[in-house]
């Protein structure tokens, strides 16, 4: 809960719609959505600056991201991504720590340690293959 409430609503766009496929994908996929083309499966897009703060400018190179979910017959369907090339872990269970040891608090849009952005580098620090990440952030080719 504490995770959810930290978004900002006015860096998020929603869309939803549906998917359907051009052609009958079953000799290359399991995936039901992608075996009929006339089938509709309604899906939901979140498309938002990940870690940008209020009132952070749109053009501002932050990190951008983006969530679809496909409501199917075999149930949920969800796909993730964002525009970091090397992304900072490789186990998704530590995804909220990452956000959390990144992100300024959303009250007083402060960095959330007694000096800046400690928390991030505490993170680096605990996880070593986020370094990949790092050396490419400061590498200018972002």
């Amino acid at each position: 809960m504490h995770f959810d409430h930290k978004r900002i609503p006015e860096h998020a766009v929603h869309a939803h719609g549906y998917f359907q496929a051009y052609g009958d994908y079953s000799n290359v996929t399991v995936a039901k959505l992608l075996h009929n083309p006339e089938v509709k499966s309604p899906v939901f897009v979140t498309i938002s600056t990940v870690l940008g703060s209020r009132g952070s400018a749109d053009t501002v190179g932050d990190a951008r991201g983006f969530a679809s979910r496909f409501y199917t017959e075999e149930g949920l369907f969800d796909i993730v991504g964002n525009d970091i090339p090397v992304f900072f872990i490789q186990d998704a269970i530590k995804f909220p720590d990452l956000v959390h040891a990144s992100k300024l608090d959303p009250d007083t849009e402060m960095p959330q340690d007694g000096t800046a952005h400690n928390t991030t580098y505490d993170f680096i620090s605990e996880f070593p293959e986020s370094l990949r990440t790092v050396l490419w952030a400061f590498s200018g080719r972002s």
